[in-house]
């Protein structure tokens, strides 16, 4: 249910225009796609940005990293390296395809946990709609974030961590890592 449900809504949030760190993923992805590199000094040069993002110029960062002429994002390379099956495959729709399958198998991860854990029925059912409707989850499904793959590895950490799959548990943690730096405090 959550992944038709997170898969439809997606469709209405790519008609909306890009806005804070997402275009800046994307053009990541893109850059890796066609030039093989992670330099979007080229990139933001050539306006390749304009296949997606369509707010008028979009201009680098402050925060990003310039050396010996390369422009380098400051944005972490997990969330790209995510959705780049998906936006070689489909653009736009198919990086926010990917983040919405992640999403699903997150509220599923957690729902698995709580399973594992001795919930049963009307607890299950209740988290699983809660989930289904809120907040990140729901907006943030379609969105090109670090959050949702965050999400996703937590609730796959607690499952790997009460099974007590040490060798995986310990592959999930340093992914992590790959999404964002402040989930350095999560792990």
């Amino acid at each position: 249910v959550a992944a038709w449900l997170f898969m439809a809504l997606t469709y209405s949030t790519t008609n909306c225009d890009l806005s804070g760190d997402e275009p800046h993923y994307l053009l990541m992805a893109q850059s890796l796609i066609h030039d093989g590199d992670l330099d979007l000094s080229n990139n933001y040069q050539n306006k390749d940005y304009l296949q997606f993002y369509h707010r008028g110029e979009l201009v680098p960062q402050a925060l990003e990293h310039v050396i010996d002429g390369k422009r380098y994002s400051h944005h972490p390379l997990g969330p790209v390296l995510l959705i780049l099956p998906g936006f070689a495959l489909l653009g736009r729709l198919g990086a926010a395809l990917t983040m919405a399958l992640l999403a699903a198998l997150a509220l599923y991860l957690t729902l698995r946990v709580m399973e594992e854990t001795g919930a049963k029925g009307m607890a299950l059912w209740a988290v699983g709609a809660i989930g289904l409707f809120s907040s990140p989850l729901l907006l943030f499904s379609g969105l090109i974030y670090p959050e949702i793959p965050t999400a996703c590895l937590v609730a796959l950490s607690l499952l790997l961590f009460i099974k007590k799959r040490w060798g995986w548990f310990g592959v999930a943690q340093g992914a992590m890592l790959w999404m964002h730096n402040r989930n350095v405090l999560l792990v």
